[in-house]
Parts: C-alpha cells; structure tokens; sequence
C-alpha cells in the first residue's frame, strides 16, 4: 500500500513524499505530502493536515482523480498538503517494540482517544516543524473529526495552534445515528468487548482478500449495483446512485477499507449508547480504577477555542443532523456551519462524490481563506 500510494500521487504528475514520526508510546505513523502542485501557485503554501475516517486512510484524499481529490485540489491552490494516518491503519502498523501479527492484542489496544490525544499532536508538531510555522489548517473527515475534538479538549494548549478547523462529517455526539446496525451493536457494547477477547478480534481481519475481492468485483458492469450497495453500506449513505461514476469503485477500494483496531467501533457503539461524548467506558470497576470514578469523563469540548467550520449531509447515515447541531450549540467558537444543500449528500459522497467540489469543496475553501 505504500508504494501504490506514492505511485498514484506521482502518476497524476504530483510530487509525493513519505514522511515518519514515532509516537510517545512507540507507535510508527506515516504521512504523506504533496509538497507542491502542478500548477506552479506562487504562494506562501501554508501547511495543511488532513485526516481521514474510521476504515479509512491517506489514500482516500488522493485515489480519485485530481479533479474531485482534495489533496490534488488544494495542492493546485497553493496548500502545502499533509496527509495522516491514523495508528493501527494500513499505512501505520508498525511499532517500535511490539509486533502487531505476534501480539495484536498489546499492539490494537487503542481507541480514537489515543489517535487525537497522541497521534495527531505528534503530527501537528512534526509537520510545525518541518515547515517552520507557528500555525496550520486542519481537515478532518468523520473520525477526523472526533480526534479532533479530542485532541482540543485534552491538549488545549494545540487550539493556538490551528488557523482554522474544517470538520467534514463532523461525528461527536452520536445519539440520534440513522445507522441501524450502530443502533443495534450499541446495546451490546460489553458483550461485543467479551466476545473480542474471547476470539482475540482485536482488528478488522482479513483485509487484503476483502479489498482484492471488492476491486475485482467493481471491475465487472455486471455487479456494479451490488458493488455500489456495499459501498453504501461502508460508506454511509441510503440508496443514492447518483453521486459517484461507477469508474471510481475499483480506485476506492484498492485502499478501503484499511485497518483499524475493534476498540474504535467499539467506542462509538458506546457514543451511541451513552448519548454522551466521552472517553472509553471500560465498565464500573476498570473505570474508578483508571479515572477515579465509574463513569468516564466527558470530553469538554466547549473549552475548544480554535476556529471551528463545520459541514453536513442530509443523508448521512452516521453523522445525524440533529446530533451536529447539539455540537454546535456547545462549542464555543464556531465561525462557519453548513448543512449541503443536496438531498442524497451521504457520508462517503465527502471525499468521492463527482461533483463534490462545486456542493462542498469551493464553500470550505472561501473560508479557510478567511483565516
């Protein structure tokens, strides 16, 4: 995966590099660059991170053509384009100690609240210091968007940090999800806990014959729509054909899904539950050992002062309307929030719809501007 994703970069004519950090508990994370466009922008090329969502990876914000890809988009405007990965994914699977195939256990025991507590400073203070600024804009999709509430809540001193966040998707409080198998696993979050140890299922199994298996199967006009109700099904959405061109299904899961730990469902089952956003409930007496009480503590994200530009879809099927304006009415420095005037706008159709850019992308980009 690796070398596809510094080959597909380069194909389109972008530059691409390979950048390694180390976090402070030894995980091994990669991010990617498109240090520059093709389009030869004479400008300063602030930095920008962007990160990805749960079962996602770089790779989605550049496996689609450069036309509708973010990354190629705001290279070509004069972005310095950073793309991270989050820990336990299948470009960050390594560790400087533990090996992930002999003792997955140790290694995939980690929910997002390590991935924004950790993972993402590590990032913003590498990426700070390569390029010698004091600040950067930060691009979430989903699950970027929750690490990224949490990373703000825990690590306040990182809001000064950020020019401007863009919060696609934005999942936090996840009571009202239309998802029905999330509604469903939600009440049965301590026994799907129980069943992972017993069968030892810390992580997605079987990754590289399901994504073969669904590359060739979007090959053939003959499965295209059954390849597109699994899509649907992954990425998140009820019924629409109408956003992607059928061409753009093998790409996409060359790369998807990637890797993630069964802790990070299992966290948003509890999310769904608990109507709450907060950290990882590891039940009664865990938790008084670990937080000094039974319950775990909320993530206060009404301290969170960066600038914050929220965007959503009608037909999410994760991501409840309802649920982002809950978020906003806590958050304090919302300056820009944007609900897509689509109707059949699902959570996939952010990174891969065709005509993304003109419903989405050009409205978040006159706001980063702003900033």
């Amino acid at each position: 995966l690796i070398i596809f994703q510094q080959q597909i970069i380069t194909k389109y004519g972008y530059p691409a590099e390979t950048h390694k950090i180390v976090t402070e508990d030894g995980y091994i994370l990669k991010m990617h660059r498109i240090p520059r466009g093709i389009k030869h922008v004479k400008k300063k090329r602030p930095p920008v991170l962007l990160m990805h969502g749960l079962t996602f990876s770089s790779a989605d914000f550049i496996n689609i053509y450069p036309n509708c890809s973010l990354g190629y988009i705001l290279a070509d405007m004069g972005y310095d384009v950073w793309i991270g990965n989050a820990r336990g994914n299948s470009y960050s699977n390594r560790h400087i100690s533990i090996d992930p195939n002999t003792n997955p256990r140790q290694f995939y025991n980690f929910s997002w609240h390590e991935i924004g507590s950790i993972d993402i400073p590590a990032k913003i203070d590498y990426i700070l210091g390569v390029t010698k600024r004091e600040k950067l804009y930060y691009i979430g999709h989903s699950q970027g968007c929750t690490i990224f509430y949490v990373m703000a809540s825990t690590k306040p001193e990182y809001n000064k940090k950020i020019r401007l966040a863009t919060l696609m998707a934005p999942a936090t409080f996840l009571a009202g999800t239309p998802e029905p198998f999330g509604q469903f696993f939600s009440q049965f979050d301590y026994e799907i806990q129980q069943f992972v140890d017993t069968f030892n299922i810390y992580h997605i199994p079987q990754l590289d014959f399901t994504r073969s298996f669904l590359r060739n199967l979007c090959q053939d006009d003959a499965y295209l729509a059954l390849c597109r109700d699994i899509y649907y099904t992954i990425g998140g959405g009820f019924g629409d054909n109408t956003q992607l061109d059928k061409t753009v299904f093998p790409l996409i899961f060359q790369t998807t899904p990637s890797d993630a730990s069964t802790k990070q469902f299992i966290h948003y089952f509890q999310l769904i539950k608990s109507g709450r956003f907060r950290q990882f409930d590891y039940g009664h007496r865990k938790n008084i050992k670990i937080y000094g009480k039974k319950h775990p503590p909320d993530y206060n994200i009404s301290t969170i002062t960066a600038p914050i530009a929220l965007y959503y879809g009608k037909n999410d099927r994760y991501v409840d309307i309802g649920d982002v304006k809950h978020t906003i009415q806590i958050l304090s420095n919302v300056v820009h929030d944007y609900l897509i005037p689509y109707e059949h706008f699902n959570h996939g159709d952010f990174l891969f719809a065709s005509d993304v850019k003109p419903l989405l992308y050009d409205k978040i980009f006159r706001v980063m501007e702003q900033y």
